[in-house]
């Protein structure tokens, strides 16, 4: 009981001190200099959200590949043709043996 005591009172004193020192605590001490003025924050922003986006873009590719391939193995299994055959009459505009 007594260390869940000391374990409290220690966490409340390290988030008082964080709260009420805010200059010794920061983590980006460049950011608190005034990168603001020249434009070099939105710089870092946007480099973020690019960095951010990329997993969601590569992730979003694959579900349209998935999603088309399995479609175009659903027609096939309903034309009743092997593969090889369907994929070679089929009209689709993005298959480049296909194009005439």
């Amino acid at each position: 009981m007594k260390q869940h005591r000391t374990i409290r009172f220690l966490t409340g004193l390290v988030c008082l001190l964080l709260f009420a020192i805010p200059n010794v605590v920061s983590a980006c001490p460049t950011c608190k200099d005034g990168l603001h003025a020249d434009g070099t924050a939105a710089a870092y922003a946007i480099s973020i959200l690019f960095m951010m986006g990329m997993p969601f873009l590569i992730f979003t590719c694959w579900v349209v590949t998935i999603y088309r391939l399995r479609a175009k193995v659903a027609v096939t299994e309903g034309m009743g043709l092997p593969a090889q055959v369907a994929s070679a009459s089929s009209t689709d505009p993005w298959c480049e043996t296909c194009a005439t």
